[in-house]
């Protein structure tokens, strides 16, 4: 795939020994995409103007990552989170044809209510802006709430204010922590599950292809690529659903909370996967000659439960 200006370099990128290698990107988009990471980290600054800047260049280099690579390399060579990477193309994407300065001024709201927006309906967006017009100065709770209406949902302070018209505005006791926990999972923690799982489907695959074309994904190769985010995975899960994962290997970490087991069906099968190969004792016992067997398992698993 050809492109034409490919940009200059403007400085060295150094890599850690243990880094992303430029050596799995076709060696005629190699300087453009070390050029497009450069900018990335360089405009990697907490304003709208900079997370969409951000989200451009790493839209640019996207395509020329291989399948599976792409967390490697937002983590070593951009400097940045995935979460975050993710949130600055989101950004980009949806406000690239708006002044950047003028839209964080219209608005008047943080960086974290603008990336929720983001993925909001345009009546939503439409309506931040004339609340902001209107002289109002809204929190993220509340553009969380024109987003949920606009997108059919009935958020947890909305429930809360219908039930009573005179209770007060500030929840207490169970509630808050009802309201808490549901702001958590739905906001923060599922999207980044989700995001987890399928970077953990995406190096499976990558397994598969190797070997349909003939080749034999190493051990290595795959330990290394969703180790660390199965044990943040199981652990994630089991704040989700409140459901341990059934596993005869012992896990990093433990709970004094008493769980029970998920139901049969694919997210019983991916959580006991994730929890397989999320402690090294897991690995220990899994040989090379096990890879084929537990790529498998583990695309049948994630299929199931992302695609379902």
């Amino acid at each position: 795939m050809a492109r034409k200006n490919l940009p200059a370099v403007q400085s060295p990128i150094f890599l850690t020994e243990h880094g992303f290698s430029f050596d799995v990107i076709e060696e005629e988009h190699r300087e453009f995409v070390r050029a497009g990471a450069h900018r990335a980290r360089q405009s990697l600054r907490k304003t709208i103007a900079a997370y969409i800047e951000t989200g451009g260049y790493l839209r640019e280099v996207r395509p020329y990552i291989p399948h599976g690579y792409w967390a490697s390399f937002v983590d070593d060579v951009v400097e940045t989170s995935l979460t975050t990477a993710t949130n600055c193309m989101a950004l980009h994407e949806r406000f690239v044809e708006l002044r950047p300065d003028v839209l964080q001024n219209q608005l008047g709201v943080s960086v974290t209510a603008m990336i929720h927006l983001a993925t909001a309906p345009d009546a939503a967006i439409d309506e931040v802006i004339d609340l902001c017009a209107s002289g109002q100065e809204l929190i993220v709770g509340q553009v969380d709430e024109v987003i949920d209406r606009h997108a059919g949902k009935v958020s947890a302070n909305h429930r809360k204010k219908s039930k009573v018209d005179d209770e007060p505005d500030d929840l207490t006791g169970e509630d808050a922590l009802a309201a808490l926990s549901e702001e958590g999972v739905r906001r923060r923690l599922i999207p980044q599950i989700i995001a987890e799982l399928q970077l953990v489907l995406d190096v499976l695959e990558d397994a598969e292809e190797m070997r349909a074309s003939g080749g034999r994904a190493p051990k290595t190769m795959i330990e290394d690529g969703i180790r660390v985010r199965a044990r943040w995975l199981t652990d994630a899960l089991e704040q989700v659903t409140q459901l341990r994962a059934k596993t005869d290997v012992p896990l990093v970490h433990g709970t004094f909370v008493e769980r029970g087991e998920y139901p049969p069906g694919p997210w019983a099968d991916t959580a006991s996967f994730l929890a397989y190969v999320s402690s090294s004792h897991g690995w220990q016992r899994i040989k090379a000659d096990d890879i084929p067997a537990l790529v498998e398992r583990g695309l049948i698993a994630l299929r199931g439960a992302l695609l379902a």
